[in-house]
This record gives C-alpha cells, structure tokens and sequence, in this order.
C-alpha cells in the first residue's frame, strides 16, 4: 500500500524546458528519458513502463483502439511511443499483424546515429498494411527530428512531425503534417482504405509530460485537447508517495549504470553524463 506524503504540489521549473537550456544538451536528456521509459531489469520489474502503459491502452480501449490515431505529444526523444506502438499493433495483430518483410541492412548488425544504439539486430523488421494497426505520431514543441527518423524505420505505423507543436495551440490539420504520411494521404491507397482513415478518431497522449504544464497552460492544453480530439490519455510515473520519492532517487544510479551500453559511441552524451553529470542531474 502507498505512503502518501503530506506535500502539496509544488510547480517548479523544468531545466530543459528552458529557452537558454542547450539544444544538444535537451536531446541528451531525452535520449535518456527513452531509455529510463523502455529500460526493462529482469527480476526487478515485470516489464518495461512503457510496455505497462501499451497494456493498460489495450485495457482501456480494446478493439476500439484501431479507431483512433494515436497522437503523442512532448514525444522527445521518442519516449515510451516507439516501444507502445510495437506492442500494441504486436498484440492486435498476433498472426494477422501482417507480412514480415526483412531487409537484410549491408553487413551491419547494428546502427548508430549520433552514437546512439538502435534497438534492433542485423535484419529490420516492419509491419506492413496491418488490418487493424494503430497509427502513432510524435510530436514536441522542441523536435528531435533525428532520433525520430531513425524510429520510424522500424515500423510502418509510425509517424512524425518534423515542426515545432504546442500541445496548447496543436492546428486542426495536425496529421496531415506528419511524415511519413499517414495511410489516408497516401495517393496509392485504395478508396476503401481512405474511407475507413478518415472516419479514425483523435487520441492525444502525454507520458511523463503533463507535470511540466503550470495550471494556465493545463487548461488552455485541455482546451485545445477538446476541440482537436475524441479521447486523451495522460501516464505519470511519479506521485507524491514514498515509494515514488524512492524511485526517484534511483534515476541517477540507472543511468550511470546503463548509458555507457545503450549510448557507447556518442561520446558527447557519456561526457555529460559521467565527466560532467549534467543529464542526470536534468533528468
């Protein structure tokens, strides 16, 4: 049972959310959030946070889920969204998710951008034209275009959008912005397959973002949620218990324990992470 602490909610500012706060250094921070939201520790936790929060979207929804897409937004450096999105279309899918297609990449058995390590093995493979796929987009006011481009490689059913968004001004036409473009905009898709995208419903998502926002800019987010989609859902990892003040604390021992495996290579990461421990620290 949780131990609530007597502490009352206290906005304070977010270091990377800061103007002056360096692009570099933001993307290092996000790049390191991805890996504490994805990091999985056999006989610690029974599964990764963002596989639970892909399980409790099945839960939630159901089959209704394949109604909707999926739009994220504060997405970072990918956050728990690339991992979401291949459990949930794995889940529904099963035997149906669709054909494999494996490509065999040109005798590398693992690639790097910006020495960062992509979660996959020699061959790439992508899901293709998945009956009941969810479509996933990201999206953040600060873009890591980078790390996105590389995510959506593995998958079809992922998507992008390479501008600035405010989750408090987010346009009506949001997903025709996304790349690659989503099936409803794609010339070669058939008029039955156009139909069925266009009557798709708006889902907005916020994991581990929503704390960031002061009570203002909440409700204008909440405005904006209502008149741009059907349904939102906001995940949080922390709250004001003491065991959420205790896994807190850990946040900086896993990292230390595990950037120099997932980031060996991009060596100004491990710089500011273990010389000058300025991601932790953010983080």
């Amino acid at each position: 049972m949780a131990i609530h602490l007597p502490i009352p909610r206290l906005h304070l500012f977010e270091i990377d959310d800061q103007p002056w706060f360096p692009a570099n250094l933001r993307n290092h921070v996000q790049s390191s959030l991805t890996l504490l939201w994805t990091l999985h520790i056999p006989y610690v936790q029974p599964c990764s946070p963002a596989t639970l929060v892909a399980r409790k979207l099945q839960e939630k929804y159901g089959d209704a889920l394949a109604d909707y897409t999926v739009v994220d937004f504060c997405s970072g450096a990918g956050g728990p969204t690339v991992e979401i999105e291949r459990a949930v279309n794995l889940e529904r899918g099963g035997s149906v998710v669709g054909e494999v297609i494996v490509e065999e990449e040109e005798g590398r058995g693992e690639e790097k951008e910006n020495g960062e390590k992509i979660n996959r093995s020699s061959d790439i493979q992508r899901r293709k034209d998945a009956p009941t796929a969810v479509e996933f987009v990201l999206t953040d006011l600060h873009p890591h275009t980078s790390a996105w481009r590389e995510a959506v490689k593995l998958s079809d059913h992922l998507h992008y959008v390479p501008s600035p968004i405010d989750a408090s001004a987010a346009p009506s036409n949001l997903l025709s912005l996304a790349e690659p473009p989503l099936p409803s905009s794609s010339s070669s898709s058939s008029s039955t397959s156009s139909d069925q995208q266009e009557k798709k419903k708006q889902l907005h998502i916020f994991s581990l973002a929503f704390h960031h926002f002061d009570k203002p800019l909440a409700l204008r987010i909440i405005k904006n949620i209502l008149s741009t989609s059907h349904a939102f859902c906001i995940f949080e990892l922390q709250a004001r218990t003491l065991d959420s003040l205790i896994l807190v604390t850990t946040i900086w021992p896993l990292l230390w324990a595990f950037s120099w495996y997932h980031f060996w290579g991009n060596w100004d990461l491990l710089f500011w992470t273990y010389i000058i421990p300025i991601v932790p620290f953010v983080v």
